[in-house]
């Protein structure tokens, strides 16, 4: 581990081989974002936590509130608690956990020198040495059911499919919920997964917006966006009463 210096959390540790200058630079737009609307009682969850920059940032706005931070590599775990200790921060649970689509276990991969970029599953072509080894995985559905989450960044490296695949009862219960994702389209589409599909399936639970929550029109295909689930209303017709995402339909 190494020390830097960021002007908006202060030190930090990080990977020996990490440069601090892209590190403090990194996804400014997202650093902002939070930095601009978490207050005080949020709830955040950093799933893709890594050293734990986000979390970090996040726990200088929320102060009675709540941060989980997921990260299923180990060594970056322990960074993490590194982080924790020396911002002596109470409020951030570390989880040694991936986020999938069952409750169970998988294989994560990752390289010496590389570990932002774990991941589930590695491209049958792909030539790079990697380590290897058995992870707990955790459903949003079966996560603390019983607490709201107001905030969640995920970047998670082409793993987002299984994430919302096991999220459906999770973002029931948090209709408010804000999601900043970044989209790792290379990664899905490595996957035989069609991105189409993928992103037609999430515009139908989701509103999409910028980093500015400016609504877009079209889903991106690539890079960080914000989600909104879909609210569910009532909406009452002479015929009767019916249930949808926000669709106004004559029954």
């Amino acid at each position: 581990m190494k020390l830097c210096h960021s002007p908006s959390i202060g030190n930090f540790y990080t990977y020996d081989h990490e440069e601090c200058r892209i590190t403090v630079n990194h996804e400014m737009a997202v650093q902002e974002f939070l930095l601009k609307n978490l207050k005080d009682d949020s709830v955040f969850v950093d799933v893709g936590a890594y050293i734990g920059l986000f979390s970090l940032i996040a726990s200088t706005r929320i102060k009675t509130g709540k941060i989980y931070s997921f990260e299923p590599v180990q060594s970056s775990i322990e960074i993490i608690k590194a982080n924790v200790k020396l911002h002596n921060v109470k409020n951030i649970t570390l989880l040694n956990k991936a986020i999938s689509n069952v409750t169970g276990e998988d294989h994560l991969f990752w390289r010496e020198g590389a570990q932002c970029i774990s991941r589930i599953y590695i491209h049958p072509r792909d030539n790079n040495v990697y380590h290897v080894e058995v992870i707990p995985t955790i459903k949003l559905d079966d996560f603390e059911r019983d607490v709201k989450i107001d905030f969640m960044k995920i970047d998670i490296e082409g793993s987002e499919v299984e994430l919302f695949e096991g999220a459906k009862e999770f973002f029931k219960r948090n209709k408010d919920c804000i999601v900043i994702l970044e989209l790792h389209n290379l990664q899905i589409e490595a996957r035989g997964i069609k991105l189409n599909d993928f992103i037609k399936n999430l515009s139908q639970d989701f509103d999409c917006y910028d980093l500015n929550l400016n609504k877009l029109n079209d889903f991106p295909f690539t890079g960080h966006f914000v989600l909104k689930p879909k609210k569910l209303e009532y909406i009452k017709k002479k015929r009767g009463i019916m249930r949808d995402y926000g669709c106004e339909i004559v029954v």
